[in-house]
């Protein structure tokens, strides 16, 4: 079971951390987006990016990172991994625009968290303090994009406790996570609560997620109410997401309500995983009593969604 959970509790989580955290900004410093979706209308790059100057270069990789991360193969995943680390060794040479080395260094983390996660390269678990935390760290320390690098930081380190179910220092890291979510209450809500629905009932953690859901509420940015570039599953997977949350702590009502509204959102027919809502849909009680079977004391980490090899393909995929 630990091996297991080695290499699928890493969403989101985008959630998270590659559960459902969607997003819609513009190119400017992002304010509200926990994925920091960039501009629809950016231009593509399809060569060599470090052939170009600075800047270029970063949007180049920026591009090339969303061609990988939407899809689930290896392959074009692994040769972003090398672009990123090649234009940043480039930017950082130079001591050049913290902002989009910030960004570069955060979608490296984010690659190497997905492919943990959906591409099963154990060293990205195994060594995730180096290469998938310390990245965020890097960002955060050139620009922490308005707060909403933190969560996935927190998320992460969560992870890794849950994995040896060293649930007294998962509960200090989830503080700490629901102390940050102030930072970016729209975008650091949803990276969290992925991760940290998974707790024991008897920690405490669900029950406060489930707080920070009962208030939490979108506005000002797209992904509101319409699926995104970056996003195109977002406004089905975002509903199931809170479904999920509201039945693993028992609120038939309100998983049952986002479970309806999972199947009627925006694009919710063409949506890859509309069968896992549907399922549910279908059997109410099951989908509680998966959770409730579980007691106060077991973790719900190895069978949440985010934490599946679908993770960020639930809302991301192309």
């Amino acid at each position: 079971m630990r091996s297991h959970l080695v290499l699928t509790v890493f969403a989101a989580s985008t959630g998270f951390v590659c559960a459902c955290s969607s997003s819609s900004s513009t190119a400017g410093p992002p304010t509200t987006d926990a994925a920091i979706d960039t501009a629809v209308d950016a231009p593509s790059y399809d060569g060599d990016c470090t052939t170009l100057a600075t800047k270029n270069a970063i949007d180049c990789a920026e591009w090339q990172f969303w061609q990988a991360f939407r899809q689930p193969g290896l392959t074009l995943r692994a040769a972003n991994e090398k672009t990123l680390m090649a234009v940043l060794a480039k930017a950082d040479a130079e001591d050049a625009d913290h902002h989009g080395r910030s960004l570069l260094h955060f979608r490296l983390g984010q690659l190497r968290l997905a492919m943990a996660l959906e591409n099963e390269q154990r060293d990205y678990a195994i060594k995730s303090q180096t290469l998938v935390v310390g990245e965020f760290d890097t960002a955060m320390a050139l620009d922490d994009y308005g707060g909403i690098i933190a969560p996935w930081k927190d998320a992460m380190e969560i992870a890794m406790a849950a994995v040896v179910s060293d649930w007294t220092k998962g509960v200090t890291l989830a503080q700490r996570g629901f102390d940050n979510v102030a930072l970016n209450p729209l975008g650091n809500t949803l990276s969290l609560s992925g991760t940290t629905i998974g707790f024991p009932l008897s920690t405490g953690v669900p029950q406060k997620t489930v707080a920070l859901l009962d208030v939490w509420s979108c506005t000002g940015v797209p992904w509101c109410s319409v699926n995104t570039e970056h996003a195109p599953w977002a406004r089905p997977g975002l509903e199931y997401h809170f479904a999920e949350a509201y039945a693993r702590v028992g609120n038939r009502e309100k998983a049952i309500a986002h479970l309806d509204a999972s199947l009627v959102a925006p694009g919710a027919d063409q949506w890859p995983f509309r069968s896992i809502a549907a399922g549910a849909r279908g059997n109410v009680d099951a989908f509680l009593s998966k959770f409730s079977s579980l007691g106060p004391d077991g973790s719900a980490f190895d069978i949440s969604y985010a934490n599946q090899k679908y993770g960020c393909a639930f809302c991301h995929q192309k």
